[in-house]
């Protein structure tokens, strides 16, 4: 079974604190990808953020890392925040159904 990492993005603005969450039957869910082969859990996150949904990552600061337990396997979630969210970074969040 491969191994699997969850990461979350806090965004602040005058309406509140926002999560970077996908949308399941059941309710909403960290973002959740496998840990890439030859990589650390830190590491995946960070090549997914980038390379499959577009963002600067160089915007991103770790504000926490936790263990949770995500279909009975224990997974690090990572927390990162100072992200400008605009426009552009909102389509690309939608286009990956965030």
């Amino acid at each position: 079974m491969q191994k699997k990492v969850a990461g979350t993005i806090i965004y602040n603005d005058q309406q509140g604190s926002h999560f970077l969450v996908k949308h399941s039957t059941n309710g909403y869910n960290f973002y959740q990808l496998p840990v890439r082969a030859g990589h650390s859990p830190l590491a995946s996150v960070l090549w997914d953020l980038r390379y499959t949904i577009g963002i600067d990552v160089d915007q991103l600061r770790l504000y926490d890392s936790i263990m949770a337990e995500l279909d009975d396997e224990k997974v690090a979630v990572f927390v990162f925040d100072h992200l400008t969210v605009d426009g552009q970074v909102r389509a690309k969040f939608d286009r990956q159904e965030l």
